[in-house]
């Protein structure tokens, strides 16, 4: 292998022990980062309405991208067309100047409710670009707790000694609020067995059915937070109160009879799989809602027969009216819900529906 390294002399020329030196690395010119992905940028024409309609088909990010090429006057007539839900996603994609600039082309009203559907701390990086008067006309219109989860989180400026020690407390409070709902949800059912245990004879729990029904009941509550966080849709928020709580009590009272009396009771969760199913293909959408919730009730009304006829269940006699007249209830709660998805896939179709929400 040759010898890299080089002999040098020494100062008086006479030659000593060569000095090995390495031969300085070939200099590399830097590498260019690599460019951010953008995002391109669909090309949408027609009216406003035809605009919001295709946005409401694409992912968020490429909507805040649509709404960020046009201008903020036409980018707010676009977002009349857009139920509050939608249009609070969307925003929640664009940078909080190109943001506020739409809210600021936007009625109070309208501005409040898009608001209202995004995480405050985002809704408060947005109202920073907004000037001052309708800044306070949006938090005047806005429903008393969400402008109070504005309002503390906007008491401290960020570059301030108090904004820097209490952002993280004050975002984690009000992030986890709807957290804390359901626990006290929770606690709060659970103190019905807990008094039947001391008061009624033979209601004897033990820790193991406390936890389980806990976990049936916190789930549920925390579920129905989550979904309707921000919406402003009356009739989606009960529609969702209402599977959702008719989805716990179904599971529940099957869960023990499937303990205590039949496996075949297992079966009803099927009715649950349906809805969970619909919902994930509908994207949480009213009128994909509505059919899932239509489709619940249909199996409802499926799961007797199959015990019938597949699982040869065998009924009491006397037993079969209770069971119809119990599984007709549920049939009739699934199908009011479907029936309420229904009316808000309505209201949220309507031209201008963030005004509507409001009068309603």
């Amino acid at each position: 292998m040759a010898d890299d390294r080089v002999k040098l002399p020494d100062d008086d020329g006479n030659g000593h022990s060569p000095v090995a030196v390495k031969p300085a690395p070939a200099h590399k010119p830097p590498q260019p980062h690599p460019a951010p992905p953008s995002i391109d940028v669909p090309e949408i024409e027609g009216s406003d309405e035809e605009v919001a309609h295709r946005i409401e088909e694409i992912p968020a990010d490429e909507g805040a991208a649509v709404l960020e090429s046009l201008s903020p006057e036409k980018a707010a007539d676009v977002a009349e067309y857009l139920d509050p839900d939608t249009a609070g996603r969307i925003l929640t994609e664009m940078t909080p100047e190109a943001a506020g600039a739409v809210v600021s082309d936007m009625e109070a009203a309208e501005a409040s409710m898009v608001l209202a559907a995004m995480d405050p701390d985002d809704a408060v990086d947005v109202l920073e670009h907004v000037n001052e008067k309708l800044h306070d006309e949006i938090v005047r219109e806005m429903d008393p707790e969400d402008a109070e989860d504005v309002l503390a989180l906007e008491k401290y400026p960020p570059d301030t000694a108090g904004g820097i020690m209490n952002e993280h407390m004050r975002l984690l409070l009000v992030r986890h609020t709807r957290i804390f709902r359901a626990a006290l949800v929770t606690l709060g059912v659970l103190l019905i067995p807990l008094w039947g245990v001391v008061y009624v004879e033979g209601w004897n729990w033990d820790w193991h059915g406390f936890a389980v029904a806990g976990a049936f009941v916190f789930s549920a509550a925390l579920t129905y937070e989550l979904v309707v966080k921000g919406m402003s849709n009356k009739a989606y928020r009960f529609a969702m109160g209402l599977a959702v709580a008719t989805a716990l009590v179904l599971s529940w009272v099957n869960f023990v009879l499937a303990v205590d009396v039949s496996l075949a009771n297992f079966m009803y969760f099927g009715v649950v799989v349906v809805g969970l199913a619909g919902a994930a293909i509908a994207r949480l959408r009213a009128r994909g809602m509505a059919l899932a919730l239509a489709g619940m009730a249909i199996a409802q009304i499926l799961v007797p027969f199959i015990a019938l006829v597949f699982w040869k269940t065998r009924v009491a006699p006397g037993a079969a009216v209770p069971v119809i007249g119990l599984n007709g209830v549920f049939i009739v709660l699934f199908a009011i819900s479907a029936l309420l998805f229904r009316r808000a896939a309505r209201m949220d179709a309507m031209p201008g529906c963030t005004r509507r929400h409001l009068r309603r």
